[in-house]
């Protein structure tokens, strides 16, 4: 007799009894087990919806670093920045636009930190 009440049959001694459902089998994860539910299931998030969220994130991580920027240089310093680098206009476009010669262009260029 068993600790149930119930009898077991002979030979039965020592084993568990068998279930009268399924036991789930827990199989290794490797190449030959099935998918799970989460690998089956299709990602909510479309690749370009991802991909216009990434370049939003850097557009307003590079605004705020600038900010930052602007805040620390001196102003005139700033725009020849802002000109050359961030808007891409040669050295001598720049001090076109702003009224200033070259030759200021490059110092503060270098006393912005070399940008």
């Amino acid at each position: 007799m068993t600790s149930t009440g119930k009898r077991r049959g002979p030979g039965c001694e020592g084993r568990p009894p068998t279930p009268s459902h399924p036991v789930p089998r827990f199989l290794p994860a490797d190449e030959s087990a099935p998918a799970s539910t989460t690998d089956r299931v299709p990602d909510p998030i479309p690749a370009e919806l991802d991909e216009h969220r990434e370049a939003e994130w850097r557009a307003n991580l590079l605004r705020e670093a600038l900010e930052r920027v602007k805040r620390k240089v001196n102003p005139a310093h700033y725009e020849i920045y802002h000109l050359t680098v961030v808007q891409g206009l040669s050295a001598r476009a720049a001090a076109q636009a702003l009224a200033v010669s070259l030759a200021q262009v490059y110092p503060a260029d270098a006393a912005s930190g070399g940008w």
